[in-house]
C-alpha cells in the first residue's frame, strides 16, 4: 500500500509538471514530438514510421542480442504492449542522439510515462548517461520501489 501511495505521488507529480503550463495559459518549456512505433527492438529500444530507431531516456534494460541477459523477453514484451503499433509523444533530453544514431526521448503512450512504467514493472534499471536528465531521480525512486517489491526481473535475475 505504502509503495502504491508513493508511485501514486510521483506520477501525480509528473502529471501537474507537465500540465503547470496549461493552468497560467502560457507556453511550456518543452515541445513534445509525436511518433507512431512499428516496432520493438527491445525492452529501450524502437523503430518509428519514420525509420529513426528512439532510444529510452534514463533507462536501461537488459540486452536481447546474443545471448541473451535475464528479463530481456519480459522487457521486450512490457515494451510492446505499452507502444508498439501506438502514437507515441517524444519528449527530448540534454542530448538529441547517442554514438549509435538513435534518438534520445522521454516516450509517453496513452497517459502512460513508458520510460518510468518499465522501471516500476522491474524490467528496467535507473541509469542517468547525463547530469541533465530530468527524470533522473523519478526513475530511480521507481527502481527502489521494484527492488523492494521483488517485481519482474528483481524477483528473477540476479541484477546489482
Amino acid at each position: 500500500m505504502l509503495a502504491s501511495l508513493a508511485v501514486g505521488f510521483v506520477i501525480g507529480g509528473l502529471l501537474a509538471y507537465f500540465s503547470i503550463g496549461a493552468l497560467y495559459n502560457t507556453q511550456p518549456r518543452e515541445t513534445f514530438t509525436k511518433g507512431f512505433v512499428e516496432r520493438i527492438i527491445d525492452g529501450d529500444t524502437v523503430m518509428l514510421d519514420t525509420g529513426e530507431s528512439v532510444r529510452y531516456l534514463g533507462i536501461d534494460t537488459p540486452e536481447s542480442f546474443g545471448n541473451a541477459e535475464c528479463g530481456a523477453d519480459e522487457a521486450s514484451a512490457l515494451n510492446r504492449r505499452l507502444v508498439e503499433n501506438r502514437w507515441v509523444d517524444l519528449l527530448s533530453g540534454p542530448e538529441e542522439r547517442d554514438q549509435f544514431g538513435r534518438l534520445l526521448r522521454y516516450v509517453f503512450a496513452e497517459g502512460v510515462f513508458v520510460n518510468a512504467e518499465l522501471v516500476r514493472e522491474g524490467m528496467a534499471h535507473a541509469r542517468s548517461f547525463h547530469r541533465d536528465e530530468r527524470f533522473a531521480q523519478v526513475l530511480v525512486q521507481l527502481e527502489f520501489g521494484a527492488r523492494n517489491a521483488s517485481r519482474g526481473s528483481w524477483q528473477d535475475c540476479d541484477w546489482e
